[in-house]
């Protein structure tokens, strides 16, 4: 959804960050249903406490392929290599599905929780 367009069926996406959505290349089997690990590429608050090799809960069949590889930070293979987690500014996306991946899963939503309110401006003061 972040991304520009989709190969799934030719729709044009909300273009926040550049790049495409394509099939899963080389892919062992499709859908692609299950736990795999995210490989870190870079840090990044939404993974604060998790460690590289953090495992993840997948059901997709196609994955981002951005066009600026800063954008991803962490990557995860099923037959090849794709961007499970990318991030620029404020815009963050998870190719797998944090709600199903356990703990882990509830720490990065409440890390991403932690974001949003820390970019929140404070309450204005209630003067009498």
């Amino acid at each position: 959804l972040l991304f520009e367009t989709s190969h799934e069926d030719g729709a044009e996406m909300l273009g926040l960050l550049e790049g495409d959505v394509e099939v899963i290349r080389d892919a062992p089997s499709l859908p692609h249903i299950g736990w795999n690990r995210l490989e870190i590429k870079r840090s990044h608050p939404v993974l604060q406490g998790l460690p590289d090799g953090t495992p993840a809960y997948f059901v997709h069949s196609y994955v981002p392929v951005p066009a600026d590889p800063a954008v991803i930070v962490a990557e995860t293979e099923h037959g090849g290599r794709f961007a499970s987690l990318v991030a620029k500014d404020r815009i963050v996306g998870f190719q797998f599905h944090p709600e199903r991946s356990g703990a882990d899963g509830l720490r990065m939503l409440r890390n991403t929780l932690g974001l949003i309110a820390a970019d929140r401006p404070a309450p204005a003061e209630v003067t009498a």
